[in-house]
This record gives structure tokens, C-alpha cells and sequence, in this order.
């Protein structure tokens, strides 16, 4: 963020400089075509002084004024082309800024969450993934993930589900909430994730894509499997104890 933030206030600079020079240039052209007008004014008035004799004279005055004339109306041309190009490159200046604040809060949401996040296109592609998404593919990368599909990594039959849910999704909108599936370990335990995805809009309100942010709710799972236990411990203690007492 600092050495992006850094190139576009180098940029702007170098804007601002040339915009400068150009109007140096211009204020030079400016001079010019004053001391210009200026002369054919002394010309004209010498040309009339002098009469018949002065005719060629004041004729060369004439297309001097001309010059002159249309020198500083190009240059008060140049003047508002340069003022509106400055204008927009202000612009343009601000709304690049802007973005690299926008991206370096993702990237840093992306660098140090734990739950894992994904965003894909309307292929179903991943196009930006958190850094945490490694975990649920080993050997892979968050710049290794862009541009695969869960057809990648999962069984036909998994990948297929999962792309069917996403068209969905993509083509009715709403959300797919609390869809819990299960990942099976290297080691052979089983990982229960939470998964919550969205349609992701354009500046047109059009889908362009989907986002998801998935949790390791293994532990709860096993929180919940424990309290299982106990209550169905517990009623057999209860059918003991009325079967006792009938």
C-alpha cells in the first residue's frame, strides 16, 4: 500500500510539474503575442504617417495583428484545454487513491482472517482467496488458487454439486446460508465447515461473480457430539430408573 500510494503521489507530481512548464510556455507565447500586436500597432501608425508611400507597410502590419490575434486565442485555448485536462487528471488521481485504500483493507482482511474467504467469477473461478484457503488446499497458494475451479480439487460428483448450488446463486440471487459440509483430513479426521456465499454485483447492479466466507466449526461439532452423549447418557439413566421404580 505505502510504495502504491507512494507511485501515485510520484505520478501527480509529475503531472503538476509538466502542467507548470506548459504554462510557462504559454505565459512566453502570451508575451509574444502582446509585444507582437504591440509592433503592428507601431506599424500601422507609421504606415499611416508616412501615406501612400506606407501602404505595403500597414499591409504587413495587418497579417502581424492577424498573427498576433490568433496566437492568444490558441493560447487561451490551450489555457482551458489545460485547465479541464488538470481537472480530470485530478480526478482520476483521487479515485486511483481511493482504490488502493479499498484493495490494501481487503488485501489486509484477505492476509490475516482466519475464516476462510473466497471470491469467484461467473465461470465459478477463484479470482481472490484469503490466505488462510491454503489449509483446505494443501500445496497450493493463494496465487496458485486464481483461476481454479472446485472441479480442481474435489471429486466429479462433489465439484458438481457444489457448481450447481453456485449457479443458483448466481442466477436468483439471495444468499446460501449455514450450508455445512465435511473434509476429510490427510490424517483421516473429518473438518466441518460453515459456508455463507453471495452474489456479487457490479457498479451496474449486475452479478459479476459470488464471494463466500467459510468457518472451521469442527469444534463445535464436537462440543455438540459430547452433549449428545451426555443427554442420551442420561436418559438411559432415566429409563433405568422408571423401569426400577414400575
Amino acid at each position: 500500500m505505502f510504495q502504491e500510494s507512494e507511485s501515485t503521489n510520484s505520478s501527480h507530481t509529475s503531472m503538476l510539474k509538466a502542467s507548470l512548464k506548459i504554462r510557462e510556455v504559454l505565459n512566453v507565447l502570451s508575451d509574444i503575442a502582446s509585444q507582437t500586436n504591440l509592433l503592428s500597432l507601431n506599424a500601422s501608425i507609421e504606415a499611416a504617417r508616412v501615406g501612400e508611400q506606407g501602404r505595403g507597410f500597414a499591409v504587413v502590419a495587418k497579417e502581424i495583428r492577424k498573427l498576433s490575434n490568433a496566437s492568444a486565442d490558441s493560447s487561451g485555448q490551450i489555457r482551458q484545454m489545460m485547465g479541464e485536462v488538470q481537472t480530470e487528471a485530478d480526478e482520476i488521481f483521487r479515485i486511483k487513491e481511493a482504490y488502493e485504500q479499498e484493495k490494501a483493507l481487503l488485501d489486509s482482511l484477505l492476509n490475516s482472517s482466519e475464516d476462510l474467504i473466497f471470491f469467484k467469477d461467473l465461470n465459478l473461478k477463484f479470482t481472490r482467496v484469503s490466505k488462510s484457503m491454503v489449509s483446505v488446499f494443501p500445496g497450493e497458494t493463494p496465487e496458485s488458487l486464481i483461476g481454479k475451479s472446485d472441479f480442481d480439487f474435489y471429486s466429479k460428483e462433489e465439484a458438481t454439486r457444489y457448481s450447481e448450488s453456485e449457479k443458483q446463486l448466481l442466477t436468483q440471487g439471495g444468499e446460501v446460508a449455514d450450508h455445512i459440509n465435511t473434509e476429510r483430513q490427510t490424517d483421516g479426521s473429518i473438518r466441518f465447515l460453515l459456508t455463507t456465499k453471495f452474489p456479487l454485483y457490479g457498479k451496474d447492479e449486475t452479478v459479476i461473480g459470488l464471494y463466500g466466507i467459510t468457518q472451521d466449526i469442527t469444534h463445535l461439532e464436537a462440543k455438540i457430539a459430547n452433549a449428545r452423549k451426555k443427554i442420551e447418557g442420561c436418559e438411559a439413566e432415566q429409563k433405568k430408573i422408571v423401569n426400577f421404580m414400575s
